[in-house]
């Protein structure tokens, strides 16, 4: 059985193409592509099961499990690839990427960094862990491992596209745009760099018009379903003034797998247009769908207390300062949703 495995495995692994980073597509079809890479995880998982693999078995498997999406099987395998041939940055890394699929972004952190430690000269550690830094807000730090990232491979498409994301954060348009600029001249076919650099004209006044331009460049480069695209195009027709048509948009993204806050967007554009109910419902949606964004919280009781609903507002900070305990400014606005209603009561008792 072992015999007939590894034979499997050879002539499989004759057509499959190597995949170590998430950023670089595979020479064949996408179809084609995961197909083979289901027919390897399942001549493996037998093995892995039984805990009959060595550790480089173990280590394939947990690559082709995470490029399937079963992250916490890549997690456990790496962990034996480990226990069995010891630590190495290429296993630190899949480990740390697993991680960050199951949202353990402070393990994925730490894991990322024994990743780079053992490789100093490796640029996608170095990316991986500014995008990490990135999602929890730590731009200082971002920025830091992205420049590390591009001091050893300075034309890299990903480093000069998260570069920019983090200039983007801080509505520092102007350094993100030469970014992107290069980022289109390394790299024309990656949507990405039309993504971001629609986003910088769209935070600039006057720039409408190149924001229409560059995206639907992206739309047209792209062969199927982009959803940060989706969501420029949406602002572009809100900032048209075709409110329905970006609302139908945002409904559509709502209705696919999505990473992006589709029902905050629909509440900012419902109260930009005074339709603070519907602002407010889409608003306690969104954070329930996604409880750790912040801004949010703040957003849905903002809209509940201009409709006078102090208790629901109350309940908002109050979910929030439970969410995120360091942050005093939930207690505060807490606080002065129950002064408010102290009022009120006052006022009804007189």
């Amino acid at each position: 059985m072992r015999l007939l495995t590894v034979i499997l495995l050879f002539f499989t692994s004759c057509s499959l193409p190597k995949k170590e980073s998430v950023d670089h597509m595979p020479p064949v079809g996408r179809v084609e592509y995961d197909k083979i890479q289901e027919q390897s995880y399942a001549i493996l998982k037998p093995l892995v099961d039984n805990r009959d693999a060595d550790a480089e078995e173990y280590f394939r498997f947990a690559r082709l499990a995470l490029d399937l999406g079963h992250y916490e099987e890549a997690l456990q395998a790496v962990d034996r690839s480990i226990a069995k041939g010891g630590q190495e940055a290429s296993k630190s890394f899949l480990k740390a990427r697993a991680l960050a699929k199951l949202g353990r972004v402070k393990e994925a952190i730490l894991d990322g960094e024994n990743a780079a430690a053992l490789d100093l000269e490796n640029p996608e550690f170095y990316a991986f862990l500014a995008n990490l830094y990135f999602n929890v807000d730590s731009l200082r730090l971002s920025k830091e491992y992205i420049d590390e990232s591009l001091y050893i491979a300075p034309g890299w498409v990903t480093a000069l596209q998260m570069k920019a994301k983090v200039y983007l954060k801080s509505n520092n348009v102007e350094e993100a745009k030469p970014l992107l600029y290069q980022a289109i001249e390394n790299d024309k076919e990656s949507i990405e760099s039309y993504r971001l650099l629609a986003q910088c004209y769209l935070q600039e006044p006057g720039r409408l018009d190149s924001a229409i331009e560059v995206n639907n460049k992206g739309m047209q480069l792209s062969k199927r379903y982009a959803e940060g695209l989706m969501k420029n195009h949406a602002e572009i027709l809100a900032r048209l003034g075709k409110t329905d048509s970006a609302l139908k948009v945002y409904q559509l993204m709502q209705a696919r797998p999505h990473k992006e806050p589709v029902l905050g967007e629909m509440a900012e554009l419902y109260a930009k247009n005074g339709a603070f109910t519907l602002a407010s419902k889409y608003f306690v949606e969104q954070i329930e769908e996604r409880p750790d964004l912040k801004k949010f919280y703040f957003r849905a009781a903002e809209n509940l207390e201009y409709l006078g609903r102090y208790n629901d507002a109350q309940e908002i900070y109050l979910r929030g300062q439970g969410k995120f305990p360091s942050d005093k400014s939930f207690e505060e606005a807490a606080a002065r949703m129950g002064a408010k209603l102290q009022v009120k009561y006052r006022a009804i008792e007189l």
